[in-house]
């Protein structure tokens, strides 16, 4: 119902063949889809959702409201329709901020998710600084004080993917306080392009809709390449007893040994790079399909880490950018749970999300003894 080339039945049933868990149908400010008497499948879970915005401002992805959005007004109103989405349980997104042609200009706070990848990793040409207008281009002592304005210029800097702009502009939002997953969109508007490419993995208590919002609510998601792609998995012991802690998504506290585990599927060949604020601190070779890599960090500011599979471009040429991405996670957050980041993130939920540490000296960290 918004400018896709299928039907619902025809593309629900594309999603079933192949293999995906869930489906979000975004149509473009409708959600007409949710009507058609073909949105049903008893192998996929349906969520309903639709693509908010327009090319002047950029656009917001909305996932499971309650009520049908308000068509976007001023930045109140787009900040207020985004604070009730959420009150009512829903996610709010936002779509590919650094698209070209309709770069992410409302500003809001408190989003649920943004959309770091969508198509190819580096298909989309990136966005430029003469696209945007002049008072995006304000500066404070020589930076570039506005997350989509820094992200461009990147492009000036080396050649970029859109998709590489809106990672460093997710890492730009995560370093002032926002607390949101990274999702992934294959933009299929038609049977020419392959579902689930890239893929959003959640991390849910089970299959169905309400966990599947609460794992996108709480952060807990990875994206890889396609369904054959790199599987992640993301981890830390805080207890120092051996087992895991926290996954992605959560926060471990300040001041503390934290010991994070990496887990990596089918990238044998690949390399692994841990993030620590969107700069690489570590990169490692994968040598095999299955392998666990752990570093040790003592956090004493808050942090963001996440990490990535990425690979050198199989043609240089066909794209924009010299890494390939394969694979990315969701941060998780080293933080101190204070009334001030309560605020900030109204949705994060501490009790699902926080490992606390009863005592007040820290634990010296004990490994397992096969723990590579």
């Amino acid at each position: 119902y918004g400018r896709g080339e299928e039907t619902v039945a025809q593309l629900v049933r594309r999603a079933e063949h192949a293999g995906l868990d869930f489906l979000a149908i975004t149509d473009r400010n409708t959600m007409a889809a949710i009507y058609d008497p073909a949105y049903r499948s008893d192998k996929l879970v349906l969520i309903p959702a639709m693509e908010c915005g327009n090319d002047a401002m950029g656009y917001s992805l909305i996932y499971g409201p309650r009520t049908l959005p308000d068509p976007p007004g001023g930045i109140p109103a787009a900040q207020a329709e985004c604070i009730r989405v959420q009150a009512q349980g829903g996610i709010f997104a936002i779509a590919h901020p650094c698209l070209s042609s309709a770069p992410w200009l409302w500003g809001l706070s408190f989003v649920n998710a943004i959309q770091v990848w969508h198509s190819g990793w580096r298909t989309p040409p990136p966005l430029r600084l003469h696209q945007l207008n002049d008072d995006l281009l304000e500066r404070q002592d020589g930076r570039l004080i506005y997350s989509i304005a820094a992200a461009a210029a990147r492009a000036d800097l080396a050649p970029t993917s859109a998709n590489a702009q809106a990672a460093h502009f997710y890492d730009l939002e995560l370093g002032r306080g926002l607390m949101a997953c990274a999702v992934g969109g294959s933009n299929a508007a038609g049977p020419g392009t392959p579902l689930g490419a890239p893929v959003t993995y959640v991390f849910a208590r089970d299959k169905s809709l309400p966990a599947l919002l609460e794992g996108l609510r709480l952060g807990r998601t990875y994206i890889s390449a396609d369904l054959k792609g790199p599987e992640l998995h993301f981890a830390a012991d805080v207890l120092a007893d051996g087992k895991t802690d926290i996954g992605i998504g959560g926060v471990v506290p300040l001041n503390v040994d934290v010991q994070f585990i990496v887990g990596v599927k089918r990238a044998a060949g690949k390399k692994l790079q841990v993030l620590e604020d969107g700069r690489p601190i570590r990169t490692v070779p994968i040598v095999r399909d299955n392998v666990v890599v752990q570093f040790l960090r003592h956090s004493t500011r808050a942090a963001a880490f996440r990490v990535r599979v990425i690979d050198t471009p199989r043609n240089p040429r066909a794209g924009f950018g010299d890494i390939d991405v394969l694979a990315m996670s969701s941060p998780i957050y080293a933080q101190e749970i204070t009334q001030e980041l309560l605020w900030r993130n109204p949705n994060l939920d501490v009790d699902k999300t926080w490992i606390r540490i009863e005592s007040d000296t820290t634990p010296e960290m004990m490994l397992p003894e096969d723990a590579p």
